[in-house]
């Protein structure tokens, strides 16, 4: 029987993660992903087993089946410690891990509305682990919980009472991206309690979030994944005047209206193209994907003052993401005004037992930041910085 370990599903709107991790969360053994579900492109990726295999991922359903199989060849009769998986909202109720039982998956099937393009997915990873797995203990973490330190200003919605109920405030989500962040630069020796921190998530969902004292105070999203920036499919910030408009001027149903919000909205819309950001940077010099693509780094830009603006300031400005560890001069070109200057000074460290070295790129301030540090997500890809975020909340373990 192969040694009991743990595993971890991080489960987004177009992709599949897994990893396994000996039962001190030290050390990575094992991943793979599944990416583009859902389109013609997707593909399996197995770290270390070459290049990736082109197969057509109809379903989420379909992107476990495939994922747990390539597992089950070398742990299929394992027994796992745990296996944790990543919920993108956990509502009011849930701020901390949870243990997944019947009545825990019940109240998590209650939020999918909340989370329309990630919280079905994540329960169909628990039934497709229980299926295969029926004894092995299931552990729920939430994105939304880093950012419990929301003070109230941030938190509430001017509405009225009657109209909100318990559970419709700003929430705030990409939490574990966040702390994965700030563990790795926790590792590279920076006190993140005494800076105020800036970090740009950005990829097919994107937001920001301010940081002071280690904690949230600030995020561009709120009660859903639907807020701030515009992204590949979703529309970002947008005048409710104009969702009652189109209510009642198009006869739209709810259901239609949400539909259109989550999956056809954002640089999709905008472009006349998939939302994707090489997409559009492969047809730049056509009008509409250039105008998306200005859209995108325009509110990327206004996004990032205005969070300093709420920090009272800003020590260090990190992008992440597959747009933003590519993209991080561009943002930065707008906030000139701010005494930002971007200049080039690649930073290189080994991680230990990576043979990849992690890379940053430097922002120096000329005027108003004392230090400003970008490092591409190339520190998360070191061994289980990422997973060790999760799991130190997850399982209770040292990861060190």
């Amino acid at each position: 029987m192969t040694e009991a370990g743990i595993l971890v599903f991080n489960t987004g709107s177009s992709s599949i993660r897994r990893a396994v991790f000996d039962s001190a969360a030290r050390t990575r053994l094992w991943s793979a992903r599944a990416e583009s579900v859902g389109r013609q492109d997707g593909r399996i990726v197995i770290e270390g087993a070459g290049p990736s295999l082109p197969c057509e991922i109809d379903t989420f359903d379909a992107g476990f089946d495939l994922l747990l199989t390539q597992l089950g060849q070398t742990y299929d009769d394992a027994t796992w410690l745990g296996v944790g998986h990543r919920f993108v909202h956990g509502g009011e109720a849930f701020s901390a891990p949870q243990i997944i039982t019947g009545e825990i998956e019940q109240r998590l099937q209650s939020l999918a509305p909340l989370a329309p393009l990630h919280m079905p997915q994540s329960l169909a990873g628990v039934a497709a682990v229980r299926k295969r797995w029926p004894h092995a203990s299931q552990v729920a973490s939430f994105d939304t919980a880093f950012h419990a330190s929301l003070p109230a200003r941030a938190r509430v919605l001017a509405l009225p009472q009657e109209l909100l109920g318990a559970e419709v405030r700003r929430y705030g989500f990409h939490g574990l991206s966040y702390q994965s962040i700030l563990l790795a630069l926790t590792e590279a020796g920076v006190e993140v309690e005494g800076e105020r921190i800036l970090i740009a998530h950005l990829g097919a969902g994107a937001s920001m979030c301010a940081i002071a004292g280690g904690q949230s105070v600030e995020t561009t999203m709120g009660f859903s994944t639907l807020a701030g920036l515009p992204m590949a499919t979703r529309c970002g910030d947008i005048d409710p005047g104009a969702l009652v408009h189109i209510l009642a001027e198009k006869r739209v149903s709810p259901d239609e209206l949400r539909r259109a919000l989550y999956q056809d909205s954002g640089l999709k819309a905008l472009a006349g193209l998939a939302g994707d950001m090489k997409q559009l940077l492969a047809h730049r010099l056509e009008p509409a994907p250039a105008l998306a693509i200005e859209v995108f780094c325009y509110a990327a830009r206004r996004s990032i003052a205005s969070l300093a603006a709420a920090m009272g300031g800003l020590d260090r400005l990190v992008f992440t993401g597959g747009i933003g560890e590519r993209a991080a001069q561009k943002f930065a070109r707008g906030l000139s005004f701010s005494g930002l200057n971007l200049t080039p000074a690649p930073i290189a460290r080994a991680k230990p037992g990576s043979r990849r070295k992690a890379r940053a790129s430097s922002l120096k301030p000329e005027r108003a930041m004392r230090r400003v540090l970008s490092p591409a997500t190339s520190l998360q890809r070191s061994p289980a910085i990422p997973e060790r975020a999760f799991l130190r909340r997850a399982f209770r373990v040292r990861a060190s």
